[in-house]
């Protein structure tokens, strides 16, 4: 089995496993056609909102860096360290030292 088709499975499983929690049996079996899966198939560990949580706390850990990120570069140009290229971390400003 493929790679997609294994990520594809296993995203399935866990919506079925999450449909079966929340008893949406008018949902379940066109799903389970659909998917060609099986109700035994249903994932067990609330996979679905395991995922979203931590999509939820990485998303939050980006702003947080984007911010940083944000104020770093004020206070560089601030200290007269120039104009810093965010987008491209390769180039390298006179003023800067990179280690």
């Amino acid at each position: 089995m493929d790679k997609a088709k294994q990520k594809d499975d296993e995203i399935n499983k866990a919506i079925l496993e999450w449909m079966v929690s929340k008893n949406l049996t008018s949902s379940i079996d066109p799903f389970l056609k659909d998917t060609s899966l099986k109700l035994d198939d249903a994932t067990k560990g609330n996979m679905l909102e395991k995922k979203w949580g931590t999509i939820i706390v990485m998303q939050s850990k980006i702003l947080n860096l984007e911010q940083q990120l944000k104020q770093m570069k004020e206070d560089m140009e601030k200290r007269g360290g120039g104009t810093v290229d965010i987008t491209n971390t390769n180039k390298v400003n006179e003023s800067i030292v990179y280690y």
